[in-house]
């Protein structure tokens, strides 16, 4: 791997994902500025930026967008392995189905139909290769993010549906179709206000002190961005700042913060805008929105007690994003999402963990 395919990766993994405007064209995120390069596929992969022009190579935001699309299609594959949907006859393709009865397997009951063509039946089965149904798989990422350990899932399963299941493969599901969710929720583009709190928590890794770092909204309550680091350090806000402004669609201007010295050189900087920082408790502008959200992830990290590894907090933190901007309704905002406050409307149904699933997957 040369350096400018792991400059590649660092965009995706630390500044931004790739912005896709359409088939062809990508924005990429640069290392240094707010700026966006544009990298399209046409007969060849080309880039406006200087290193391909004047060197003509493979630059690193080229790198960035190949990544990005070897990793989104990797997660695709394995879902979709497992994931199927049936608009038509999976036989002659018709459109005109019936349902005719059910069939029982041993973990639940799947609806039946018949195609009135063909003459054959068949079962619309979501979630093919993996034990239950859709509310089983949604059902368990439910319980996961709003606090419930592996091993109380695993006997909440056997208890109450009969599904006798490891715990090794729960995670693996959640892990899965996580992953899948955040790519999709992270190409939407909220309407948020002109002031941002951040913040750090402190979070475990392997047995040591790491930090999860947070941007929240004042008004929609909207988690804009997080990022998971060893240090706090002057580059650790860069990155935060860097993502904020790559998930928003203006800027800020005003953001809280705490005393924390590497806010005061880096917040004015990267996001150009006014830098209030908290020196005590007394301060008559606070920070308790977001302390507030650190509590209600709490109820999330307490119970796994630390994370394996890093990429596993990035995974689990980027999910709980996911859960709180999409799926769980905010008390402060009259049982609104605060993606639905800050003018996203993805109408789900009943069951909104599937609803978003599908629309995931269907992108």
């Amino acid at each position: 791997m040369n350096v400018r395919e792991m400059k590649g990766r660092e965009i995706v993994n630390h500044i931004g994902e790739p912005l896709i405007t359409d088939e062809e064209t990508f924005l990429v995120p640069s290392q240094t500025s707010d700026h966006k390069y544009k990298v399209q596929h046409l007969d060849c992969w080309v880039c406006e930026c200087p290193d391909f022009k004047y060197r003509d190579v493979t630059c690193k935001h080229i790198h960035a967008v190949q990544f990005w699309l070897k990793m989104k299609k990797h997660i695709e594959n394995r879902v979709n392995d497992g994931f199927v949907q049936y608009q038509v006859c999976p036989y002659c393709k018709s459109e005109d189905i019936i349902r005719r009865g059910t069939r029982k397997n041993t973990y639940t009951i799947k609806q039946r139909f018949l195609c009135k063509k063909c003459g054959k039946r068949f079962v619309i089965d979501q979630f093919k290769r993996f034990k239950g149904d859709g509310k089983i798989i949604t059902l368990v990422m439910d319980l996961y993010f709003k606090g419930v350990s592996l091993r109380k899932i695993q006997d909440h399963l056997k208890q109450f549906h009969d599904i006798k299941i490891g715990h090794a493969t729960i995670y693996r599901w959640i892990k899965q179709f996580t992953k899948l969710m955040n790519i999709y929720v992270n190409q939407l583009k909220p309407e948020l206000s002109e002031t941002w709190h951040m913040d750090e928590q402190a979070i475990k890794t392997k047995g040591k002190i790491g930090w999860c770092w947070n941007v929240i909204d004042h008004d929609t309550r909207f988690l804009v961005a997080n990022h998971v680091s060893r240090h706090r350090e002057n580059s650790d806000v860069k990155f935060i700042s860097e993502r904020a402004k790559n998930n928003a669609k203006a800027m800020p201007k005003t953001v809280i913060t705490d005393s924390l010295p590497a806010y005061k050189y880096n917040i004015t900087k990267h996001l150009c805008a006014r830098h209030i920082r908290l020196r005590d408790f007394q301060d008559k502008k606070n920070n308790n929105l977001i302390e507030r959200f650190h509590g209600t992830f709490r109820e999330r990290d307490k119970v796994m007690r630390g994370f394996g590894h890093a990429e596993q907090a990035r995974v689990i933190i980027g999910g709980f994003r996911t859960y709180y901007n999409f799926l769980r309704p905010h008390m402060g905002l009259d049982g609104q999402t605060p993606a639905q406050k800050a003018g996203i409307e993805l109408n789900f149904g009943n069951n909104r963990w599937l609803s978003l699933l599908e629309k995931s997957i269907s992108k």
